[in-house]
């Protein structure tokens, strides 16, 4: 499989090469959140700074945010962004003539950029937990193609110090390449999001009273091999337990929300009625807000969350088979999550939290993590896009 992808990907080069006869405009911005191929939504970091650039740099550049040709980009044309439809001839166009792509992928080999054109990766995780690129496949061609989007990539953000040491191994990334600055999706946390938490709460007709449980386990393939079709995992959780644990340790009234990561949202059958099911909801930073407690797996969204120092538990019955097949770079005993592998301990976690040995666990993580996130990532971006173009009109 990738030798096949590889060679569709050289084939691509060839056949998009021709764009380039149209000039790269100076000023437009095209912000791609596509780790979903085609069902790319308006989320992530891409949303985060395309709600930055239109609020403090509304004259000074043209947004293009590519959506899957099913989501609707009415409201975007409204706020003055160039919707196109991810894959079609004309989204190409603007790729090739953008004077910065960024993006949250690394599968951008196939494309043919000119030197002038500056390619930001923002990527869609933070922390350093499932393995990835040349960590999770020796394969010859899949090696080269990380060389390829390397040299391609212009500068590739970092939310923490051993991130970056794991970016530079695993995806090939020169180190000067690297802007420790934080994920732009992750300035949210730093502001006040209670209007955020009010306005999802509404949406789900929940009590704006209530407390939210937030669980959001990662995807699962098939031997943990990176290039099958994503499914779902062991999820036996308990929500009856869980809540109930959370009412005796924390008190009041607790409701129990699932968000499945996008990849296998739609493949969920017999919810249990006493849960909400969020995975629809394209923004999950958003959700993060409004929730008072997570539960994890192997996702990233624990970085994320941990950024708001509110409870992250983890709930791991395939600890071991994961460990060993996927492969993590961490030890989970190392993340300042309680660690269960059972309903039982998971209960026994909740009701046993310590909200100060957190807040200590928490701060060593990010200490010895290097931990970047300040709430600034987006203002550095656009910064650095600025600075680029004011050096390109001197010359």
């Amino acid at each position: 499989m990738p030798f096949l992808r590889f060679i569709s990907k050289l084939a691509m080069l060839v056949l998009l090469f021709p764009l380039r006869v149209f000039p790269v405009q100076k000023n437009r911005v095209l912000l791609l959140n596509n780790i979903l191929n085609f069902n790319a939504k308006y989320a992530c970091s891409p949303k985060y700074l395309a709600e930055y650039i239109l609020e403090h740099y509304p004259q000074s550049f043209e947004v293009v945010f590519p959506l899957g040709k099913e989501i609707d980009g009415s409201s975007l044309i409204s706020r003055g962004i160039t919707v196109v439809r991810l894959g079609t001839l004309k989204y190409y166009y603007y790729v090739l003539t953008s004077k910065f792509f960024i993006t949250t992928s690394g599968a951008i080999s196939y494309i043919p950029f000119r030197k002038s054109q500056v390619v930001i990766n923002t990527w869609h995780g933070g922390g350093a937990y499932k393995k990835m690129g040349i960590d999770t496949s020796d394969s010859f061609f899949y090696r080269q193609d990380c060389k390829i989007t390397a040299s391609k990539t212009s500068y590739f953000l970092s939310s923490n110090k051993y991130f970056s040491d794991i970016v530079e191994r695993s995806l090939l990334i020169d180190r000067n390449k690297i802007l420790e600055i934080g994920l732009p999706r992750n300035d949210i946390f730093f502001t006040d999001y209670s209007d955020i938490s009010s306005r999802i709460k509404i949406k789900y007709g929940i009590d704006p009273n209530a407390k939210i449980v937030m669980y959001a386990p990662t995807y699962r393939t098939p031997g943990e091999n990176t290039f099958l079709t994503h499914q779902l995992g062991p999820y036996e959780i308990d929500s009856k337990s869980v809540i109930q644990a959370l009412t005796t340790r924390f008190g009041g009234d607790w409701v129990f929300v699932l968000r499945l990561h996008p990849s296998i949202a739609d493949q969920l059958q017999d919810i249990p009625e006493n849960v909400i099911d969020m995975s629809g909801h394209d923004d999950i930073q958003e959700l993060m807000c409004t929730a008072d407690v997570l539960i994890n797996d192997y996702s990233s969204t624990m970085w994320d969350f941990v950024q708001t120092r509110k409870p992250c538990f983890i709930f791991a019955s395939d600890l071991k088979d994961y460990e060993t097949n996927r492969g993590l770079y961490t030890k989970p005993s190392s993340w300042p999550f309680p660690l269960s592998t059972t309903n039982e301990e998971l209960a026994q976690n909740i009701l046993r939290f310590d909200e100060d040995k957190y807040a200590q666990d928490v701060a060593y993580y990010f200490k010895w993590m290097q931990n970047f996130e300040d709430g600034h990532a987006c203002e550095k971006v656009c910064k650095l896009m600025l600075d680029r173009m004011m050096k390109e009109e001197q010359k």
